[in-house]
C-alpha cells in the first residue's frame, strides 16, 4: 500500500460553514466516502482541518495513485470541485523516510552519523 495525503482548499465564500450549497455537497461526500473508500481499496489513517486557512488534509493508504485519482473523480468529489480544489500528493511515512535515507547512504558507502 502506497500513502498519499490528499489536500482539500476552499475560500472563505465557499466554505462550508458559511455556504449552504457546499455544505450539502460536504455532507453528501462525507456520507458517501466509506463506500468510494471500500470501492478503491483506500483506507484513511488521519485527517483534519486548518479553520482560519480554509484547508483539510487526509492522510490516505491506498494500492496505488490511480485507485485515489479514481476515487477522486466521483461524482461527490467532483461536486466538491465546485467549492475548492482536490490535491494528491504521493506521500512516505516517517518510518520509509528512515529507510530511504539508510539506503541511500548504505549505496554511498558512507557513514550516518550524527
Amino acid at each position: 500500500m502506497a500513502t498519499f495525503l490528499m489536500l482539500l482548499k476552499d475560500t472563505p465564500q465557499t466554505c462550508s460553514l458559511f455556504n449552504a450549497q457546499s455544505a450539502k455537497a460536504t455532507l453528501d461526500w462525507l456520507a458517501k466516502l466509506p463506500e468510494i473508500n471500500q470501492k478503491y481499496g483506500i483506507k484513511i489513517l488521519a485527517s483534519c482541518t486548518v479553520l482560519s486557512e480554509h484547508v483539510s488534509t487526509m492522510i490516505v493508504e491506498a494500492p496505488s495513485f490511480e485507485a485515489v485519482q479514481r476515487a477522486s473523480m466521483e461524482p461527490e468529489y467532483f461536486a466538491l470541485n465546485k467549492f475548492g480544489t482536490v490535491e494528491i500528493k504521493p506521500a512516505l511515512s516517517g518510518e520509509e523516510m528512515v529507510k530511504l535515507m539508510q539506503q541511500q547512504f548504505q549505496q554511498q558507502r558512507t557513514p550516518i552519523t550524527a
